[in-house]
């Protein structure tokens, strides 16, 4: 009897390798966004300290008449916020878990990831106190009022530098082009100034947006005379704190916008890899059968047949030479991959083309 041979072949060594090229493309957006999400949050912790401060300013006169010194202030401001610190880790925690495990991409979460985000929380905890007590301390010791030259700093547009840089970078990007080849046949990089322009346009709006909130607070706080006292004294006590307002609002509004453009990067990669893997197969999954082969008529998956052939002819005049395939144009829209950026036609009126119907 002759000889029968089979084979299992595998591609996903290929298309994992294609897979970490383009992951390589989008490591430095993630770094980036990972250090401005840090350094936000580190700013609301401080700009939340501060306020509180500020907001407590007769128990803050009455302890510095009594001779507290600001290492004490910033005792006493850690130990309060010990608590709300340790509970905002543990709940960011087990949101990030549930987020990751409920909307995250399919398969299971390495457990060194896990690991990792147990020890994030564990080191936020003492961070955050150790930073609202440094603001407290710096608070405190600076005296219970503004002074001239401090205000006068506030009053300066810094929302119009950062929006007139955010404008700059985008020009650039323009006409520059937003990605470069660091070598020859390399994956192209993102430049300095992809990276930075999201981060600094949504502060230059989030800051302007918290000069326009301050705005509407004093307009707001000369009608508020009827209204609950909750937010009447809500009310007063922003209003009459305009530059940590501003820093609330500007640090808020970059927190959501940082999340958002992570969000961008991260569907942009999970599309490019789906597009990449499917498109490499031709769907999701591929068979190699006998060209006699007839499909089943009560298969529960799409199906189509597809018949490569090789080197089936040159373009000329380069001569390089190109693959045929023959497809059912009947089955073919139904299982092969398509996206809707590759045409300005649905895939079933491609595929009918290709019988002759119109």
């Amino acid at each position: 009897f002759p000889e029968s041979q089979t084979r299992f072949t595998s591609s996903i060594a290929e298309v994992v390798s294609q897979a970490n090229d383009r992951i390589a493309i989008v490591e430095s957006p993630v770094r980036l966004l990972l250090v401005t999400g840090l350094l936000v949050a580190c700013g609301v912790l401080g700009a939340g300290g501060a306020f509180a401060m500020a907001r407590r300013r007769a128990e803050t006169i009455f302890m510095y008449v009594r001779g507290m010194s600001p290492i004490q202030m910033a005792g006493k401001a850690a130990l309060e916020s010990f608590l709300p610190c340790a509970l905002g880790a543990l709940a960011g925690l087990v949101l990030a878990l549930w987020l990751v495990e409920t909307f995250g991409p399919p398969g299971a979460v390495a457990e060194s990831a896990r690991r990792g985000a147990f020890v994030s929380a564990v080191v936020a905890v003492p961070v955050s106190v150790l930073l609202i007590g440094v603001v407290a301390a710096l608070w405190f010791s600076r005296g219970r009022t503004h002074s001239p030259a401090h205000r006068a700093r506030w009053r300066l547009p810094v929302e119009l530098v950062l929006v007139v840089a955010a404008f700059f970078l985008l020009q650039q990007l323009q006409s520059e082009g937003a990605f470069v080849e660091t070598e020859v046949g390399a994956t192209a990089r993102p430049t300095a100034g992809l990276l930075l322009f999201p981060v600094i346009f949504i502060a230059g709006l989030g800051t302007l947006g918290g000069r326009a909130v301050t705005g509407s607070l004093q307009l707001l706080r000369s009608r508020s005379a009827r209204w609950p006292t909750w937010l009447y004294l809500a009310l007063h006590r922003l209003a009459s704190a305009p530059v940590l307002t501003i820093l609330l609002v500007s640090t808020t509004t970059l927190c959501i916008g940082i999340f958002m453009n992570a969000q961008a990067v991260i569907q942009s990669l999970d599309d490019t890899v789906e597009a990449k893997a499917k498109l490499f197969v031709g769907s999701d999954v591929q068979a190699n059968v006998n060209p006699e082969f007839s499909l089943p008529r009560s298969f529960p998956m799409p199906i189509t047949k597809v018949t490569r052939l090789s080197r089936a002819g040159t373009f000329e005049p380069e001569g390089a030479t190109y693959d045929l395939l023959a497809v059912d144009p009947a089955t073919l829209s139904s299982a092969a991959y398509w996206n809707e950026t590759f045409a300005n036609l649905p895939f079933e009126a491609i595929a009918a083309r290709l019988s002759g119907r119109r």
